[in-house]
């Protein structure tokens, strides 16, 4: 059952799949010689790692607005 004004109905899977694809870019961003799989699952069951993700993610993105401004 749905519930709010109807506005935005219809777009879920879409924001799911956007999720996704920030989470894989995150996963992608953290420098260590395992499989994506793997980070994905360390990820899921290790809040540490997934707090270092994150951090990583977060780095990457302040060094690339910083290398924009230039």
């Amino acid at each position: 059952m749905r519930t709010g004004n109807g506005q935005g109905e219809g777009n879920e899977d879409e924001n799911m799949a956007m999720m996704r694809r920030i989470a894989l870019n995150m996963a992608g961003v953290e420098r260590k010689k395992t499989s994506m799989r793997s980070r994905l699952k360390r990820a899921g069951w290790n809040n540490d790692f997934l707090l270092e993700i994150i951090q990583a993610a977060s780095c990457s993105m302040a060094e690339h607005e910083k290398i924009q401004k230039l």
